[in-house]
């Protein structure tokens, strides 16, 4: 076998390699997101009901699957980490938006504590439309337990605690259909606010 040959052999074997390689990453969705999802082929995040406020599209616009990468500041040192897969749909006859955060405990950021298992997030979202607000509510597996309100301001979402004196906020920003970004901010002694944790996510193919 001459060399040429042998060098279109080899040529192939690394592509099949990284089709193979690809396929493998992209993993079956864990349990716990497929029972989030709704049983009907057709609508498997639901349908927005048609009485439902316009403004429930802020969030509507996502339902659907993400593949989430993040990084976190930990001490003064930015670290990527974190994969995850960040599901929404539409939930409450259609008025309201859930949205759940899955990551396994082998994603988990190398800093703080509670790494021992999968971590599982959930989010119920809904359009206040006396106070022309969102009101939200945040509970996971690891005991957070925490209210949230947020508004649209110039094609972005910004999140705040439900509290007098918040000391973070949330910010979704640059959504378009496949992709979106998503960052959180504390506010320091001196009243200023530093980014702290960014992610990014891409619409995963359901096909």
């Amino acid at each position: 076998m001459n060399t040429i040959i042998m060098k279109n052999y080899i040529t192939i074997f690394f592509l099949i390699l990284n089709v193979i390689t690809k396929a493998q990453k992209k993993q079956e969705l864990p349990i716990a997101l497929k029972e989030f999802m709704y049983t009907d082929a057709q609508f498997p995040f639901g349908k927005k009901n048609d009485r439902a406020p316009k403004e429930l599209e802020d969030f509507g616009r996502l339902t659907g699957v993400w593949e989430m990468t993040s990084e976190k500041l930990w001490q003064g040192t930015w670290y990527k980490c974190c994969q995850a897969l960040w599901a929404f749909k539409y939930s409450v006859d259609g008025y309201a938006i859930e949205d759940y955060w899955f990551r396994y405990k082998e994603n988990h950021p190398p800093v703080g504590s509670n790494r021992d298992v999968d971590f599982h997030g959930l989010n119920l979202r809904f359009y206040d439309v006396k106070n022309q607000e969102w009101r939200m509510t945040w509970v996971d597996n690891l005991g957070a337990f925490n209210y949230y309100k947020a508004k649209s301001e110039k094609d972005e979402v910004r999140m705040f605690p439900d509290e007098e004196d918040p000391d973070h906020k949330i910010i979704f920003k640059n959504i378009t259909a496949n992709s979106f970004e998503w960052n959180m901010q504390q506010r320091d002694e001196k009243g200023q606010w530093n980014l702290v944790s960014k992610s990014f996510g891409v619409r995963r193919d359901m096909d």
